[in-house]
């Protein structure tokens, strides 16, 4: 590919980085680090915690720290052993090797959609649009809050790359693709490999159907490709493997659970309007009929992008073009999740039974849909100014205004609420005028982006002079995504969000690290009852950044590690069912139940402090003070505190075990356990 282009193809490919580092200027000079919700409870927490411990001379598998002791490594969003992540968090510190991993992953996207439009006989314009469109495309940038997600994403482009070198004879690209497919079990998120993998699988089948013989080699030489990355791979999958089985994702959730996250059929207009139903930056987002987290339903790509690709559907008759639209479709009707039965056969695969958020099969679509439109301005320049040409871009501007019509008549509710809008709850009327002001901003956007796409259509329509309408189109499709996605991942001072909050300095002595736990802490983030409805994901924290800083009092989940503090709870996919059965819980999939502590479960946990804006712990041992904030801080007293098992926990499956567990303890070797019948 490069010996093609020489340096004009080096020049281009230098849009990228430059565009990333664009998008994010902050967070790659060391200015802010990303912070808001599993960034701060996981993503950057678990990653500084590992190489802390490897810094230390402990390659850490079990992390004492999370619940009663948890299996960190196995848990895989850490993903320690991804060569970005190792090579980054082990020579920089924590928050900039987290920010330059962003960074990092968005340019690499950005060159992966550019060279596998390339490949797939694209222009260089038309491929700089592709890399460009997806770069900046609403699944990645609503996605950074997930970063194993977003390196999955990253990677969606090459593995497709490879997949069509792979499906036309390229056998040494079988190489490369094990290593990419190590690579995504190393670091990515399950689902997004899994997509992946299933994407490629499609583009060799679909490259090479005619051909029934080079079909079944093709397939066989992926499918060595996969098991060798597989195989490389091991040391992470196998523990994942064994741990899956001992949480509540080890077997098949209920229909309510698994489609939670399911693309609403009139979301559809949110591809004119990605903030219609308000936006979680300024806490403005409301989830129009049917609500679900703002990044799991996101899946814009510019209006611009969705234009062109219909061009492409209605110019084009070759097969990658069949191709694409078949993915694309199919992509699209698995979104949908519950508003279909499609979804349903889907959940007969492995590890889909049990993992929820159908949207996100958006990154699958959102490919498809940028090079459809790569090919559609290719198709365009190609063919300018003759009748196919005309009827296609006439289509297109149909389309347009269907969905601009379309996302008008829905924003009308939050521009103009009517009184069961209004009073959704106690503090609804006052979030009202954020989300009027959301609705009105939203709607001149529109009118702007729906302009300015149904002016380049007209364009290349009358003009003799496509390759400026070309250029155009690539301006005008990074000035529609990144005018939107630039404010939508937020980032604080590293220090302040590195530095000890003062709760840690209140905190009982302990003869290692003290051990907390909270209950019933409001959270800037928290979705209080009888409240409106907000994005747990994405939290609205424009205008709040003061009460981030000083936010860390809370100790979210999990985030205690930076500070050197332990928690006998914790937030992951992957709750562990022996916790939920001795914490007396429900055994169902969630994230992060926080139950309110009895002393004798206090006692079981080794639980020093307990840090609550409601009442504390009771017991006679325990003895509660108030902190700035309206914190109350209820601190363990007995300096040998006793482990009791209470007869409400005769549920516990093995006793045995769980003294054995205990007298295991890192925490308390002094404990004296006592059973109480």
């Amino acid at each position: 590919m490069t010996s093609k282009g020489g340096p004009r193809f080096e020049r281009l490919l230098a849009v990228f980085p430059l565009l990333a580092v664009a998008l994010f200027p902050r967070a790659f000079f060391g200015l802010g680090s990303f912070f808001h919700y599993d960034t701060w409870m996981q993503n950057l927490t678990f990653r500084a915690w590992w190489f802390e411990q490897l810094r230390a001379g402990h390659f850490a598998t079990w992390c004492p720290g999370m619940f009663a002791g948890f299996p960190l490594f196995a848990e895989t969003q850490t993903g320690p052993l991804y060569p970005p992540t190792f090579l980054l968090f082990s020579t920089l510190p924590a928050t900039l090797a987290f920010s330059w991993s962003v960074v990092l992953h968005f340019a690499f996207a950005g060159v992966g959609a550019f060279v596998l439009a390339r490949r797939l006989g694209a222009g260089r314009a038309a491929a700089v649009f592709a890399g460009v469109a997806f770069e900046l495309s609403g699944f990645l940038v609503t996605h950074v809050v997930h970063f194993n997600l977003l390196t999955g994403a990253a990677w969606t482009p090459w593995i497709a790359f490879l997949a069509v070198g792979i499906g036309d004879g390229r056998r040494r690209d079988a190489v490369w693709l094990a290593m990419g497919v190590a690579a995504m079990f190393l670091g990515a998120h399950p689902y997004a490999t899994l997509m992946n993998l299933g994407l490629a699988a499609a583009i060799v089948l679909g490259r090479t159907l005619p051909l029934m013989g080079g079909s079944v080699r093709a397939l066989a030489t992926f499918a060595g490709a996969v098991a060798v990355g597989a195989l490389t791979a091991a040391v992470q999958i196998l523990p994942t493997r064994d741990f899956l089985a001992r949480t509540t994702r080890g077997e098949a959730v209920d229909w309510s659970f698994l489609t939670f996250g399911s693309f609403p059929p009139w979301n559809l207009f949110t591809l004119a309007a990605p903030d219609l139903y308000g936006t979680p930056v300024r806490a403005s987002f409301w989830g129009g009929p049917d609500w679900s987290h703002f990044a799991e339903t996101c899946a814009f790509v510019g209006l611009v992008t969705v234009a062109l690709a219909v061009v492409a559907i209605v110019l084009r008759r070759d097969r990658t073009t069949f191709l694409l639209t078949l993915i694309g479709a199919g992509s699209a009707l698995l979104m949908l999740g519950r508003f279909t039965p499609a979804y349903r056969v889907l959940t007969w695969l492995p590890l889909f039974e049990s993992t929820r958020l159908p949207g996100r099969f958006a990154l699958p679509a959102t490919l498809a849909v940028v090079l459809l439109a790569a090919l559609g301005l290719d198709a365009l320049l190609r063919a300018a100014g003759s009748r196919r040409s005309r009827v296609a871009l006439g289509v297109a501007g149909a389309v347009v205004v269907v969905l601009a019509v379309g996302a008008w008549w829905e924003g009308g509710l939050a521009r103009s609420p009517d009184p069961e809008l209004m009073s959704t709850g106690r503090a609804w009327s006052e979030q009202m005028v954020r989300v009027q002001d959301s609705a009105r901003s939203a709607s001149m956007r529109l009118v702007v982006s729906a302009a300015a796409t149904l002016a380049l259509l007209a364009g290349f329509a009358r003009t003799r002079w496509p390759q400026t309408w070309a250029a155009v189109a690539v301006v005008l499709v990074a000035a529609e995504l990144f005018t939107w996605g630039r404010s939508f991942n937020p980032t604080l001072d590293p220090d302040a969000l590195t530095a000890r909050p003062p709760v840690v300095e209140a905190l009982p002595a302990a003869s290692r690290r003290p051990r907390v736990f909270r209950q019933g802490v409001d959270e800037q983030w928290t979705r209080q009852r009888a409240q409106p409805r907000t994005d747990l994901m994405t939290p609205g924290w424009q205008g709040h950044e003061a009460e981030y800083r000083s936010g860390a009092w809370t100790l979210p989940p999990n985030s205690q590690l930076l500070y050197g503090v332990d928690s006998g709870e914790g937030f992951t996919s992957l709750l562990p069912l022996a916790w939920l059965e001795w914490m007396g819980l429900a055994t169902q999939p969630g994230a992060a139940p926080r139950p309110n502590l009895t002393e004798a479960q206090a006692d079981l946990l080794a639980i020093d402090a307990v840090l609550s804006t409601g009442a504390g712990i009771g017991g006679d041992a325990w003895e509660s003070t108030s902190l700035p904030g309206d914190v109350w801080l209820s601190r363990n007293l007995d300096p040998m505190p006793r482990v009791r098992l209470a007869t409400s926990w005769r549920t516990v499956p093995d006793r045995d075990a769980l003294l054995q567990t205990i007298r295991q303890s890192d925490y308390d070797p002094r404990v004296e356990v006592l059973l109480e019948s």
